[in-house]
């Protein structure tokens, strides 16, 4: 309880700072919009606190990871709404549309058995290649 606190704490320290920090036009921060970015970003904290917890509680922890992949796909439209909607921006659909389908395939894969979770593996992978490509995207 007392690591998580702490987390929570300097995660929180973070922000402030970060919110509080004059945005530079070298930096290339000004591109997201302050109040889209941090509500984009606080959606996708809340959602993944919400997937920790309630998951678990209906016995469907195993989903966990599939869950997480698609909150964090989502999370990339507001992204995009923070980047400004424009054509530039237009990787960060593609990357949460691509996140949000092989994270849903992945629940469909078999659970856990013999020491290899194929569900989760799956997840990760295909998330992981979803983000490089994006990225490449963007290059």
């Amino acid at each position: 309880m007392a690591v998580a606190a702490a987390g929570f704490a300097i995660t929180a320290l973070l922000i402030l700072t970060v919110w509080r920090k004059p945005l530079s036009a070298n930096t290339g921060a000004i591109m997201f919009g302050r109040r889209a970015y941090f509500v984009a970003v606080g959606l996708e904290v809340l959602a993944i606190v919400a997937a920790a917890n309630l998951l678990p509680r209906y016995g469907l922890d195993a989903y966990f990871i599939p869950v997480l992949g698609i909150v964090v796909g989502l999370h990339f439209i507001g992204l995009w709404v923070a980047a400004g909607k424009g054509r530039a921006a237009r990787s960060l659909l593609w990357i949460a549309g691509a996140m949000c389908i092989v994270s849903a395939l992945s629940a469909l894969l078999p659970a856990a058995y013999g020491g290899f979770n194929p569900r989760d593996a799956a997840c990760c992978f295909a998330n992981a290649l979803v983000l490089w490509i994006g990225a490449s995207r963007r290059i």
